[in-house]
């Protein structure tokens, strides 16, 4: 069922500031994980307390401005205090069978930080711009999507891969189908948080498609409009769900059950962005088949 979303969207101050943080909640998130994983290893839940803390007081500070900057500003203090109190926690002699595990996770976490420091400068970037549409360049584009869903699949530590050639993938392999292209071949010029919600929206086809599922990503600039398009072959949104599914916080009936460490509000996030650039958005899904999520911004259209 494919409707247009076109209804009001309330959300406070505090929301307004946790959508536009969203990315570095999500990667904030992927720390956690990490951290409850070494406590399992380490077999010890009162271990990397200061870690785990420190991060949700990270979540706390994106519901205000003010506390978001100083964050930010500190984030590589931070990145210090974990990696501090992960070394401490492993101690020098770890058992021989955890040593594996604990070196795969101490190198997911360094690619989640090394993500995170680029999440840090796009943020930065976009909070000292004048304008709110930057000009990007495709090959960076592919780059970085790609390497978000590269640290996703290294961070499944096994359970899945994710794949871009159909003869590739295996059974537990996500084949993705990505296209990026503009009318000026190079690069493609657009409102640089677009880039946040076109990864937002894949991660989360990912999260709620089964692996060896099927994901369809697309961002075209035709010259009059950017058009993201994300499809998938997973779960999909009951029918009387689909038009409430960018509420702030609200997630589909079917999917509740499955826990989840980002912000939760990636869809509410694109709606967000569509309506603050006079866009457009559609949702079109079916019930243990799949969604499509689409979005137009038109190319005329800048905010002031």
């Amino acid at each position: 069922m494919k409707i247009e979303i076109d209804k009001p969207l309330e959300v406070s101050h505090e929301e307004e500031n946790k959508l536009a943080m969203h990315s570095l909640y999500n990667v904030t998130g992927v720390i956690i994980t990490i951290l409850e994983f070494l406590r399992g290893i380490l077999e010890d839940k009162r271990c990397l307390e200061k870690s785990v803390s420190l991060c949700n007081s990270i979540l706390y500070s994106f519901g205000d401005a003010e506390r978001t900057l100083g964050t930010i500003k500190n984030m590589e203090n931070y990145k210090n205090i974990i990696r501090d109190d992960v070394k401490e926690a492993i101690g020098d002699s770890p058992h021989v069978l955890q040593q594996k595990l604990i070196h795969e996770l101490l190198g997911n976490l360094d690619n989640v930080f090394n993500v995170l420091d680029v999440r840090v400068r796009e943020i930065l970037a976009r909070l000292t711009a004048h304008d709110s549409w930057f000009l990007f360049s495709i090959k960076d584009l592919k780059k970085n999507i790609r390497n978000v869903l590269a640290a996703i699949a290294k961070n499944s530590m096994g359970r899945y891969g994710i794949v871009y050639d159909a003869q590739q993938q295996g059974s537990n392999d996500y084949l993705v189908e990505l296209c990026i292209e503009s009318h000026d071949v190079e690069t493609i010029l657009m409102p640089a948080i677009l880039q946040d919600c076109f990864r937002d929206i894949i991660a989360n086809a990912r999260k709620y498609t089964l692996p060896g599922g099927k994901i369809k990503a697309s961002l075209i600039d035709d010259g009059s409009q950017i058009v993201i398009m994300v499809s998938d072959t997973g779960r999909g949104i009951p029918a009387n769900e689909i038009a409430n599914v960018v509420d702030y916080g609200r997630r589909g009936t079917n999917t509740l059950e499955r826990e989840t460490h980002g912000g939760g509000f990636g869809l509410t996030k694109a709606y967000y962005v569509c309506k603050q650039f006079k866009g457009r958005m559609w949702i079109d899904s079916d019930l243990g088949k799949g969604t499509t999520v689409t979005l137009c911004i038109p190319h005329a259209y800048t905010s002031s």
